[in-house]
């Protein structure tokens, strides 16, 4: 909490895709989404491209932290995970007090 009474948040979020990764082709083109991913969480950032959240809440930064493949499967499958860190701001909120 600031001396404003504004206060700071930072949310992990991680999103899984399930993809087949049989052969090398298939696991060098979920690479290939991955780091497109990640690019398009970078370019929202550098935008400003924000989420759209309720008053009182301000976004701050998004960020992609992480994209890696987190399990594979017998079938031939893997799962592969993103990280993205979402920082947003509430702004303080006075009561009782005249506009």
């Amino acid at each position: 909490r600031y001396v404003t009474g504004e206060v700071e948040y930072t949310n992990q979020y991680i999103f899984f895709a399930l993809e087949s990764a049989a052969d090398q082709p298939d696991r060098a083109d979920n690479y290939d989404f991955l780091e497109s991913f990640q690019a398009w969480i970078e370019e929202q950032e550098e935008h400003e491209n924000y989420p759209v959240l309720p008053v009182p809440y301000t976004p701050r930064q998004i960020e992609a932290q992480t994209a890696q493949m987190y399990d594979v499967y017998d079938s031939g499958n893997a799962l592969y995970q993103v990280q993205i860190k979402f920082t947003f701001a509430k702004e303080a909120i006075e009561y009782g007090r005249d506009s």
